[in-house]
């Protein structure tokens, strides 16, 4: 079976309204034995799953098509599927690995990712070093880089939406959730992105003003605040921002990363 469940001889064509993917699967439980629930979010449920033959482990996310109301719905779940095995090849993106679909669901079967979300590692944590913080933003940013570069934006940056792949302090950061990913066209300028990161450093430097505190970025544990203020900016921004315009005529798109 092919990596990505898609056979060779099959033109992809915009799936129809009670359909998601435009082209006939197995059934997901005569290959895969599915699990404990992992998670759940608007649309659909995530179970640790194995697979039959070789006894690996892996995640699915089960969407319900009870869920999905009209066609757009529909569309949007191709969309991510399609994102997904865009990006499939970085590091940094969680890597899906077939799809499946029946009557009463659409299967997403992806790398399982056993460190659980950035967010809950930070509240385990409860604190990160200036180095460490770096490390995570500098993967966090090449991840965003690396989808811009092809096209997508993902749309609902945050730490949950990150999870490690495995439980080792060192362990790979990866983004996941790619279902208010779109596709945008190329020539769409992002100029909002960049007045908004200069009203970020004049918030934070009022603060530091009213904080008296001069020292602060020579400090470890006040450059760990930083970054941590810097993020949790970014994250709400990115998280919450779509604003279409239109300016000289054209179509000025700034929609979050």
């Amino acid at each position: 079976m092919s990596k990505s469940n898609i056979p060779n001889n099959t033109t992809l064509t915009p799936p129809k309204t009670s359909w998601v993917l435009p082209y006939v699967t197995e059934n997901l439980r005569e290959v895969y034995t599915l699990g404990r629930k992992l998670g759940q979010g608007q649309f659909g449920i995530t179970y640790h799953c194995t697979h039959n033959s070789t006894g690996r482990t892996y995640a699915c996310k089960s969407i319900s098509k009870k869920k999905l109301l009209c066609k757009e719905d529909y569309d949007d779940v191709w969309r991510e599927i399609q994102i997904m095995h865009h990006l499939s090849e970085h590091p940094n993106v969680v890597r899906i690995h077939e799809t499946y679909e029946d009557s009463f669901s659409v299967h997403l079967v992806m790398e399982l990712c056993e460190g659980g979300e950035l967010f809950d590692r930070i509240v385990q944590k409860g604190h990160y070093s200036e180095r460490q913080a770096a490390k995570l933003i500098k993967t966090i940013v090449e991840v965003v880089e690396a989808c811009h570069s092809l096209g997508v934006m993902h749309r609902d940056l945050k730490p949950e939406n990150f999870m490690f792949d495995s439980v080792d302090e060192d362990a790979v950061l990866k983004s996941i959730d790619f279902g208010l990913s779109v596709f945008y066209k190329p020539g769409l300028v992002f100029y909002f992105l960049y007045l908004y990161f200069v009203f970020i450093l004049i918030r934070f430097s009022v603060i530091c003003e009213a904080m008296n505190d001069f020292t602060m970025f020579s400090n470890l544990a006040h450059c760990s605040d930083v970054v941590a203020f810097i993020v949790m900016e970014f994250f709400f921004f990115f998280s919450n921002s779509l604003i279409l315009v239109n300016f000289w005529g054209h179509d000025f798109n700034f929609q979050s990363c």
